[in-house]
């Protein structure tokens, strides 16, 4: 048994301004004052009243739009405006009779509004749309979209914006298309962030969409991608891609991308573009049909400068007569970058070559690497491989080990289950290049890998904890195969009960809902059991 975090204290939740109540006809009504008793009907209606410090509680239900959801509103860092779906309750916004809006919930010219628990489905463009250079201050938070047109959500231009723990299904499907619709593919990504300033996605599932899962692009400066999980999409899991300018400082750290087309994507499409200062790593990318992580040449190809690549586990990525030629495990189709370093990566068994660069070993003994400061050092390449020799669209690649590489079996916990974890003879533990700033949690040496040796999860992170209503808490943790969750309380840190079943992990996270009855003094734990 392993404890994976102790709670701190749970305050009592702040007081809010006012709180409004909304639930689907016949109990709600337009016309009531939108208390528990006499709620309100629409969201429409909420929208319209609802000013800084104000919530709003939506039963769960399904509300039927023909009009945009807009919101509006400009509140404070102190008194956040809050659309909240009721704890444990299933909240539906139904957008099928929605037509000519760029979005079923549209939040334009506002300010610190929090969006909780609400669903989107069957919307002809996008269920959620944040925009605006005046809209800033935005949380999306355990919400959830199915079968869209357009992106499950869509940030533009706006700063400061989180989401978090949503779950984006069936995004970006032809069948959604609005009468009349003469594109040949549906608009944008299923999380699609475009020249946004500051901003936070985490926690997210997103899977059997119909392009890419998460797409960071145009300008977007100042992003952290993290703990999501994309499976099951149409195209890439994770992208990274400049328009319009210069992206820069974006990090991607501890997703799990499976069964995609390509695992992570790094793209330059747009004219007189860049990316700079882009960080990757400890992510796990497998089985994705394509390259697991895909240097690619599309559009103008714009250059890419200051990369780091480095402690991801990098697995069984593509396969036979793949359209784009051969594929495999770190794929450097394109020249244009400079200032990349690829460190401490632990590729095995992926299809056609663990690593490999377009710089031919055999004829200029990797001058051009050289040249443009790329470097490759202290990756495992489980089983050298070098079938490279196919047609591609995209230009030959040629596979390579590096320095300091380690080859062989890898060594993990059930490789042929996908459970990657190190087994305490893994030629991976202590390889990695021995640099302070890949040092293991603990402080040792780097192991080869984005799971090192010892560790519970993708990565060990903490339970996320929220406050969705007075008297009840919401917990999150990220969860890995083959290991039971059990959920724990104490009030004393001596005696502890379990709270609700135990949940089977998956690689994603799991959630659960307690209500809290002595709020001043709880503390909360998950029990990891083999």
């Amino acid at each position: 048994m392993t404890v994976l975090f102790l709670a701190l204290l749970i305050a009592p939740p702040g007081v809010l301004a006012r709180t409004f109540h909304l639930a689907p006809p016949p109990l709600g009504d337009d016309a009531n004052p939108g208390s528990k008793a006499l709620p309100w009907a629409s969201f429409q209606k909420a929208a319209s009243v609802l000013i800084a410090g104000d919530t709003v509680l939506v039963r769960g239900g399904v509300y039927a739009i023909t009009s945009a959801i807009a919101a509006r509103r400009f509140a404070t860092s102190n008194a956040w405006i809050t659309y909240e779906g009721w704890p444990g309750e299933q909240v539906i916004i139904d957008a099928t009779n929605l037509y000519n809006s760029p979005a079923a919930f549209d939040i334009q010219n506002s300010a610190y509004t929090r969006l909780v628990n609400i669903g989107v489905g069957f919307s002809h463009d996008a269920a959620f749309r944040v925009y605006g250079a005046n809209t800033h201050h935005i949380e999306i938070i355990d919400c959830s979209t199915y079968n869209t047109y357009g992106p499950g959500i869509r940030v533009q231009y706006a700063n400061n914006v989180r989401l978090i723990g949503n779950e984006i299904v069936g995004a970006n499907i032809m069948a959604m298309a609005p009468p009349g619709a003469t594109a040949s593919e549906p608009p944008h990504e299923a999380i699609s962030v475009s020249s946004v300033d500051t901003f936070e996605i985490a926690f997210n599932r997103l899977h059997h969409n119909g392009k890419e899962a998460i797409d960071a692009k145009g300008t977007d400066r100042h992003g952290r991608i993290h703990h999501n999980a994309a499976w099951s999409n149409a195209r890439q899991g994770l992208y990274v891609d400049a328009w319009h300018g210069l992206l820069e400082d974006v990090v991607f750290h501890h997703n799990v991308s499976w069964s995609n087309e390509w695992g992570f994507g790094i793209s330059v499409e747009g004219a007189d573009s860049a990316i700079r200062n882009l960080r990757f790593h400890h992510n796990l990318l497998y089985r994705n049909r394509a390259s697991g992580v895909f240097f690619s040449i599309w559009g103008t190809n714009g250059p890419r400068n200051d990369l780091a690549i480095y402690n991801n586990t990098i697995c069984k990525n593509g396969r036979s007569g793949h359209w784009a030629g051969p594929v495999g495990g770190i794929d450097m189709k394109s020249t244009n970058e400079v200032d990349v370093a690829i460190v401490n990566n632990l590729c095995a068994g992926n299809y056609a070559f663990e690593l490999a660069t377009f710089d031919d070993p055999s004829s200029n003994g990797l001058d051009r690497l050289a040249a443009q400061r790329i470097s490759l050092d202290g990756n495992l390449s489980g089983w050298f491989r070098t079938n490279t020799y196919g047609s591609s669209p995209y230009g030959r690649v040629y596979a390579l080990l590096g320095d300091n590489s380690v080859t062989g079996d890898p060594l993990v916990v059930n490789y042929s289950g996908d459970v990657y974890y190190l087994t305490s003879n893994s030629p991976a533990i202590d390889a990695g290049v021995n640099q302070p700033q890949y040092n293991d949690p603990d402080g040792s040496r780097s192991d080869i890998g984005a799971l090192w040796y010892g560790a519970q999860d993708v990565p060990p992170d903490p339970l996320r904890i929220t406050l969705p209503q007075p008297g009840v808490i919401r917990l999150e943790q990220h969860t890995v195969p083959g290991k039971t969750y059990q959920l724990m309380r104490s009030e004393d840190l001596q005696t502890w009960s379990p709270v609700g079943p135990a949940v089977q992990g998956d690689w994603a996270y799991i959630r659960t809902y307690a209500t809290e009855t002595n709020a001043a003094r709880a503390f909360y734990r998950y029990e990891v059991r083999q």
